[in-house]
């Protein structure tokens, strides 16, 4: 008797591109069987996609799916919202279901909608002891529906179904906490392309999460208009990885001689683009620091396009008061990816696999 497949895939719809990772499960425990990445045209990507945009989503997802030599199965999806909500809520203890009911009314305060368009989850993260009594501290996320919706005719039309769609923050954390002491806190940063997600992870949960509004197509805009190349070939270069081989950051403020003047002048833009990425990611950190109210020792592990140049991890580890890494999802993986899909496994990656890798989805 034949044993049936039982496949996950995970779904990541980016601005410039779509990313897919699929795996083949066996109980609880699964093996990552296929790595696809389709780009999309140059141009920002709304979430509620105009008919034009939808059809170039969809022609990317359909592509992924070629490469990956499959026709259906079940997804787990997620996208850059617009306009995400977190919150650190604090209530006092009781069941489940009264906790989620309680949650509407307090996402109520936080939209400018009926709580009905919204979709919205939450995790407990720890217990406090304030004046009115005990509270339980909790993490609250939501996003509203019609974001969520615009995704779904296109997956349909693949001959795929939608079984979960969450957050980037969740799928790296799950990558995170799939391997390694889990009892040291640790901060996760997607580089995302409009905006990048910072999340940290705390005593096995999600306890922070905050979207910083800087991503790769900002650099990517300075630099075309410095170089004055296309901006397909300016992303080429950040993916590639060229841009920053040849690129000497210290540069950036002194100009020695007229032929280093392009370099010095993408090096500053470089530097310009990591500074304030770096402020509003130490902003963060000091913030989440104060709710808690601990000195906490935390590793920025950085996920995204950028997150495997040589240069990034040591010049923001110089400039953060946390040590810096890009993610290895190799070392996190181990075994259970395949040696076929094991070179394609690079940082941008990462939400994709952390996606096909939820567990009872099937």
């Amino acid at each position: 008797m034949f044993r049936k497949q039982r496949l996950l895939l995970g779904v990541e719809y980016g601005e410039t591109a779509v990313r897919m990772v699929l795996t083949e499960w066996q109980k609880d425990q699964f093996q990552l069987i296929g790595v696809a990445m389709a780009p999309l045209p140059m141009g920002d990507v709304e979430h509620t996609p105009d008919e034009e945009r939808k059809q170039e989503i969809n022609k990317a997802l359909n592509a992924c799916l070629q490469q990956l030599g499959i026709k259906g199965g079940k997804v787990n999806f997620s996208f850059a919202p617009k306009n995400l909500i977190t919150r650190v809520v604090r209530l006092p203890e009781m069941p489940k279901e009264e906790m989620r009911a309680a949650l509407r009314w307090e996402l109520e305060k936080y939209i400018p909608d009926s709580v009905e368009h919204y979709v919205y989850d939450f995790t407990q993260h720890g217990r406090e002891d304030l004046e009115e009594g005990p509270m339980v501290r909790l993490l609250l996320v939501a996003v509203p529906q019609e974001e969520v919706k615009g995704f779904l005719p296109g997956l349909k039309k693949a001959g795929l179904q939608a079984v979960s769609v969450e957050t980037a923050s969740y799928a790296l954390a799950r990558l995170v906490l799939s391997k390694g002491d889990k009892a040291r806190p640790g901060t996760l940063l997607e580089l995302g392309e409009s905006r990048s997600m910072l999340t940290v992870v705390r005593d096995h949960a999600v306890q922070f999460i905050r979207s910083i509004p800087i991503g790769t197509l900002q650099l990517e805009e300075s630099l075309a208009e410095i170089s004055g190349m296309a901006r397909e070939q300016v992303r080429e270069r950040i993916r590639s990885g060229a841009l920053f081989t040849h690129l000497d950051l210290s540069l950036a403020d002194e100009v020695a001689m007229e032929d280093s003047l392009d370099a010095a002048l993408q090096a500053k833009a470089v530097r310009a683009f990591l500074t304030e990425l770096v402020s509003e990611v130490q902003r963060s950190i000091d913030y989440f620091r104060l709710q808690v109210r601990e000195q906490l020792d935390l590793q920025l592990t950085v996920a995204g396009e950028l997150a495997n140049h040589p240069k990034l991890a040591p010049w923001m580890a110089a400039n953060l008061d946390v040590a810096v890494a890009p993610i290895d999802l190799g070392g996190l993986l181990g075994e259970r990816s395949t040696a076929k899909c094991h070179g394609e496994l690079r940082p941008e990656m990462a939400v994709a696999v952390g996606l096909a890798t939820r567990k009872g989805l099937l």
